[in-house]
Parts: C-alpha cells; structure tokens; sequence
C-alpha cells in the first residue's frame, strides 16, 4: 500500500464516525494511525486491551474514548522507539534474551532453584522475562545516551550535549533538600493488630458482656499466650478479621481508625513492640489493640539515602533523555492523523523540561 492510499484511507476512517463508540470499536479492521511506514489499525489497540484483560464495554463511553486515544499514543511511540533503538543499534533480539535467561538458570542451580528464585520475588517467568528485556534495553540507552554505545550520531551529533544524564553531587544535594521532608522524614509509627466487637442497642447488660469478653481475650493473650491473630479471626467483626487482624503501618495523623482508638496506641506507654491495649470503647463497639512493630520518628541522613537518591536522579534524567530522543524522532516521522501527532510532541515536550 503507497504511503497517500493509506493516508487516504485514514482520512475516510477518520470522517466515518459511528453514532457511538461502542459501535466504532466493532470496525476492528479501522486504520487509527500511520506511522512513517506502519499501521495502526484499530485490531491492534483492541488486542492490546485484551492482553491486559481490559473489557472496554464495562467502561462509560467518555472513559473508554480516553483510554482508547491514550493505549493508541503508547502503540506509536512503542513503533517510534523501536525505530529509534534499531538506529541506534540497540539490538534485544529473542535469543540474545534466552541465552541471559539460560545463564541465570545455571547460577541459581537449575529449574528448580530458578523456579525457586521466581517464587522468592512474586514473579512468573514471563513477568521477570519482561522486566529482564526492560532493565536490558535500559542499559543500552543509557549508554547510547553516555555516549559509550555508538548510536548517538546516528540519532542525531545534537544530542550528545543535550541529554547529559551523568548526576553531579550538587543535584544529588539538591534533590534530597526538594524531598526531605516528603521523602525522607518519618513519623512515629506503629505496626497494629485489632479486635472489634460491637454491642448491641442501649442495654446495659450486653454492654458489661462485650466489654468483659474483650477483657478475657486480653487476659488469654497477656496471660496465657494465646495467639491474638486466631482470637482476631474468629472473632472480631473488625473488616480485618480474614487476615488475623492486622492493620499494618500506621502514624497518628494518618490511619483509617477511629482516632480514639489511634489516641491510645500512641501514649507514650503504649510504644512498645508487645503491647496490648483495651477495652477500649468506641462509640457503639469495644476494641483491643497489639502493638506488633514500632518505628520511631526519624530523618533519614543524606549520606544513608545516598545510593537510593543515585538510582532515582538516574531514572529521572534517563526518562528526560529517552523523552528528548522520542520528541526529535516524532518531529522527523510521518505521523497521521495531524493531531496524533501534536498531542504526542506537547506530552514529550513536557517530560523534558
């Protein structure tokens, strides 16, 4: 197909607009885009939506129109990348990918250690095959980025002064006094475990109950070692009873407990790893509370976030630069429709500054 027959063809698609949206994904067959000698047809946007296990029908139209243009701006840049990465000569071929796998397979011992290594992380194979690929080719752009890969004049000689991704000590300073407060300050925290039980109407008999059984299960705890967790799950009406009660990390202005509940775990007598505190009465219910983990208010030094604040500047400017790099391979690609093609520039315009 000449490149002015597809351009054409994308112009009728384009003007054929269905009475609803619904009804245009059905034209699956649909060119959405051109890209310099590549097609994107409308086939390929829905595919994408399906691997992820996406069903735009379950999304209000306006959304799913978004989603949509948004999936479709990530295929174009995918092919424009790909592109650029081939000019480059970064080069992820399948086998090349394979044969790092086998070698990762040998260290840990074989199948069953490399298997074992998956179920450490939390990863299928195929998960940490992709994040393998992504970290591989992050490497390469780094260095074609340095300088170091020889593909930089072959994007273009501008670009060596441009996109200088090498962090100074100075912007390392600069970037942990910009998120020290944010980033690197911690509150108190504690780490908690809860039991709620409700009582019933205004009798004052049901309430005597509730409160002496929360009693009875701190005494089973404190006294004789019975673990609250299973107390938690059998018994408490707390939304957290399917997983023994626990709550996880809170700070005291930060916690979806009542704050009376969260008064108490934080008196100074309370800070304690161990801690079991209640009854505690709340509005129509009685609660008790173990205090599993503490962590004490604390800045983290400069010197201590250093190798984190490396790895984060790193990322940031490599972003920055691989964004400066799209930018100036979309202004030089044939890109239909026109305003696929502004939207795109505008966005990576903004990640460079």
């Amino acid at each position: 197909m000449s490149r002015s027959m597809i351009v054409t063809a994308v112009v009728v698609a384009l003007g054929a607009l269905a009475p609803s949206l619904a009804a245009q994904f059905d034209r699956t067959n649909q060119i959405e885009a051109v890209v310099n000698d590549k097609v994107v047809t409308r086939y390929d946007v829905l595919k994408d939506f399906d691997a992820k296990g996406i069903n735009l029908d379950d999304i209000p139209l306006s959304e799913a129109k978004k989603e949509f243009e948004a999936r479709l701006e990530v295929l174009v840049l995918e092919i424009l990348k790909g592109e650029a990465s081939e000019k480059a000569g970064i080069s992820l071929r399948p086998e090349d990918i394979q044969n790092s796998l086998n070698r990762l397979i040998e260290v840990r011992g074989g199948e069953e250690g490399f298997r074992q290594f998956l179920q450490d992380r939390g990863l299928s194979e195929k998960e940490y095959i992709e994040d393998f690929r992504r970290q591989q080719e992050a490497g390469a752009w780094l260095r074609v980025l340095a300088g170091s890969g020889g593909g930089v004049k072959s994007l273009g000689r501008n670009l060596r002064p441009l996109f200088d991704i090498t962090v100074t000590p100075n912007e390392l300073r600069s970037f942990y006094k910009s998120r020290k407060d944010s980033d690197f300050t911690f509150k108190d925290r504690s780490k908690v475990r809860v039991i709620q039980r409700y009582f019933r109407g205004s009798s004052a008999a049901n309430k005597r109950s509730i409160r002496s059984s929360i009693s009875t299960d701190r005494l089973k705890v404190t006294e004789t070692g019975a673990d609250f967790g299973v107390i938690a799950a059998r018994t408490s009406e707390h939304s957290s009873a399917e997983k023994q009660g626990d709550i996880g990390w809170i700070e005291a202005d930060n916690s979806d407990l009542p704050s009376a509940i969260v008064e108490e775990i934080f008196k100074p007598e309370n800070r304690k790893a161990g801690t079991v505190i209640g009854p505690i009465e709340n509005v129509s219910s009685f609660w008790l509370v173990e205090v599993t983990e503490i962590e004490n208010a604390r800045v983290r030094s400069f010197e201590d976030a250093l190798p984190d604040l490396k790895a984060e500047v790193q990322r940031i400017k490599y972003n920055r630069a691989i964004a400066g790099v799209l930018l100036d391979v979309v202004d030089k690609s044939h890109i239909t429709p026109a305003k696929l093609k502004r939207s795109l520039s505008a966005k990576l315009a903004q990640s460079v500054r």
